[in-house]
């Protein structure tokens, strides 16, 4: 591993934290609010190293009693693009 590489993937997760810490926070100055609902800041893992916060919308929906029906196995555009068109294309026999 490259010096650069390992800085990146030590930024990413210092920038992580924070993005954690931040929800953090929220839940607990809305934790009076009825209308609030707990978020959860779920942990990505980067392919070549490093992570960053996944999806704090899904979790807020769901906890909401909204389904959601489709959620990529990746969270990048490209992942959500290819969900999207699998949950959409007809069924094949």
């Amino acid at each position: 591993m490259t010096l650069s590489i390992g800085l990146d993937a030590a930024l990413s997760g210092l920038s992580t934290a924070a993005d954690q810490t931040s929800v953090v926070s929220r839940n607990v100055a809305r934790a009076g609010d009825a209308s609030a609902s707990r978020k959860i800041a779920s942990l990505v893992t980067l392919p070549g190293g490093g992570v960053k916060l996944g999806p704090i919308t899904r979790a807020t929906a769901e906890g909401r009693g909204l389904a959601t029906q489709i959620v990529p196995e990746d969270y990048t555009i490209p992942a959500l693009a290819r969900a999207i068109v699998t949950h959409f294309e007809p069924a094949r026999s």
